[in-house]
């Protein structure tokens, strides 16, 4: 998992410069005007890669975690030993399962809120 929130955080960093040059390339070809911001579609389009790449990594969580479960359980009841294994809260479990992969999701939504910041609030703050 922290490979995953890695590739995220360099996935989004990445982003962050590859929509600088974007935006430095359309004013120069006087597409747009110093003072815009890069048109939302090409902004959206690297938010939607983001939530692509957080389903992916999502998907690999689950089905490791899934894998280590099914091979944990077949330990226990194979342990010579007969020590129990503690099972926990299942709210706590359930918790935990959704934050582990919820982290995945958190890029994109940041990057939604910072467009949607960037389009509604910040204008008001100009005009």
């Amino acid at each position: 998992m922290q490979w995953g929130v890695t590739l995220m955080i360099s996935v989004q960093t990445a982003l962050f410069f590859v929509r600088k040059e974007v935006l430095a390339h359309e004013i120069e070809a006087k597409r747009l005007h110093p003072w815009d911001d890069l048109q939302p579609y090409r902004y959206y389009l690297g938010t939607a890669f983001l939530l692509l790449l957080a389903l992916i990594l999502a998907s690999f969580t689950l089905y490791t975690s899934a894998r280590y479960r099914f091979y944990k359980k077949q330990l226990i009841t194979n342990s010579p030993s007969g020590v129990q294994e503690h099972q926990g809260e299942p709210f706590t479990l359930l918790l935990i399962r959704f934050a582990t992969v919820g982290l995945y999701f958190i890029f994109p939504l940041v990057d939604l809120f910072y467009r949607i910041y960037i389009e509604h609030i910040e204008l008001k703050i100009h005009y």
